[in-house]
């Protein structure tokens, strides 16, 4: 299946008249990180082209310090319009939530989905919580099915010949829902492929050395694999990386795919190393900040809404912005993605960041 993105960048509206808005992202990751660097980047670039005062706070992967910098934003930032943070996990996000309520903070739970329990037990946005005012989710169990699906039929076709096809699935740690919905995906569509059969399915924590040595490990005892299922790109990076110090040759040999659009991983693709990245998720960083600039200005719902990733692959890698895979949104107009300054419907928003034509 062939994908043409188009991602529309237009002329800056003039934001002078706008009253300026102030929000805080609490990063759950420390600086360096590739992904979240990443969307803390198109947050930056698209809160300059709103006229946005943004403070990003980072929590190095704690849980206490991310609690903490949220306590901090509530009572140091009194002029704080919008706090957007992400869901760590249900004991967490009740804590935020609860904080925010009883400070009157508004906010908005982004790039992390919440589970129908979890769902049952907090409720929907502006439901117990008042000033929680919504949710904006990749659909991962749509991830894990596409980056399964690209993969499979990529080596069908590599080796038509071939009866059955083995896969290693990298999975994140077990807890994590962004890890839980990709698994699912994978096992969706395994169902619909029965010659293929799944050596094993290793959650390798998202940390690039567990995934390499887990990689190494199955190469040793099964001496080879046809496809690697990796739920991020840095794991499938650990496994490219496992896979030629074992001599085999990836893209030949294996074929290898991960989820999140890194630089890195596209370089691969670009070398006919990796085969597939899905992503695309972390422009909801620029994707929060207009809908909140929306509802500032004319009370716009944000309400749960779940958006699409989508495959880089050799097929399709040149039809992608060049500005969308180098990160430079410099002269990006998020502004023309705007409800209030454009009249576009928040549909019409999500279909402006990715349109894609099958």
């Amino acid at each position: 299946m062939k994908y043409h993105f188009i991602i529309f960048f237009i002329l800056s509206y003039p934001l002078s008249l706008c009253s300026a808005m102030e929000c805080i992202f609490i990063n759950p990751s420390p600086k360096g990180e590739i992904f979240w660097d990443k969307v803390s980047s198109v947050m930056l670039a698209a809160a300059a082209d709103l006229n946005i005062k943004l403070t990003i706070e980072y929590a190095d992967i704690d849980n206490r310090k991310y609690l903490a910098l949220a306590r901090k934003a509530v009572n140091q930032h009194s002029s704080v319009d919008y706090i957007l943070f992400i869901h760590k996990n249900i004991t967490v996000t009740k804590k935020l939530l609860d904080l925010f309520e009883q400070h009157k903070k508004k906010s908005i739970m982004f790039n992390t989905q919440l589970s129908e329990e979890e769902y049952q037990l907090l409720g929907s946005p502006q439901n117990h919580y008042q000033y929680w005012l919504g949710t904006i989710s990749p659909d991962d169990t749509q991830a894990g099915f596409i980056l399964a699906k690209e993969l499979i039929e990529h080596t069908q076709r590599k080796y038509p010949n071939k009866n059955q096809l083995t896969l290693l699935g990298l999975g994140g740690n077990e807890t994590s829902n962004p890890a839980i919905q990709r698994k699912k995906g994978l096992i969706n569509a395994l169902e619909q492929y029965p010659n293929v059969k799944l050596t094993r399915f290793i959650p390798s924590q998202w940390v690039y050395e567990s995934a390499y040595e887990h990689t190494k490990y199955i190469l040793r005892r099964h001496k080879r694999v046809d496809i690697i299922w990796a739920a991020s790109d840095l794991m499938a990076m650990a496994a490219l990386q496992a896979i030629e110090e074992e001599g085999l040759k990836p893209g030949e040999d294996t074929i290898i795919g991960g989820i999140d659009w890194l630089p890195e991983a596209i370089s691969t693709i670009k070398q006919n190393k990796i085969t597939v990245s899905v992503g695309g998720h972390y422009l909801e960083g620029a994707w929060v900040l207009i809908s909140a600039f929306d509802h500032h200005h004319i009370n716009s719902p944000i309400g749960p809404q779940l958006t699409q990733m989508y495959p880089v692959t050799p097929d399709n890698i040149n039809a992608i912005s060049h500005k969308v895979l180098s990160g430079d949104y410099s002269t990006v107009s998020f502004s023309n993605f705007s409800r209030f300054l454009t009249g576009n419907t928040p549909q019409e928003k999500n279909e402006i960041i990715f349109m894609i034509n099958p």
